[in-house]
């Protein structure tokens, strides 16, 4: 995979396998703004596509992008 089309808004962050996943229903707390690339005409590069393992079991697919500033948006989640 080369080049990759959003077709909604995609949050930023990274990824460690070895803590555990956050889920939204068990964790209420307060909204935030965090970063996200916004779906919009054009392709994206992936730089990388990686399958990290998860410490309970399964894995996780992650693609490490180039996201140009203008592409860049907040989103409260």
């Amino acid at each position: 995979m080369r080049q990759v089309r959003l077709t909604r808004a995609a949050l930023l962050s990274r990824c460690d396998g070895n803590r555990e996943l956050a889920l939204g229903d068990e964790l209420p707390g307060s909204k935030s703004a965090v970063p996200a690339a916004s779906a919009g005409p054009g392709l994206l590069a992936v730089q990388a596509v990686n399958f990290p393992k998860l410490r309970t079991g399964g894995e996780l697919v992650e693609l490490k992008l180039t996201v140009p500033a203008d592409r860049v948006v907040m989103l409260t989640r």
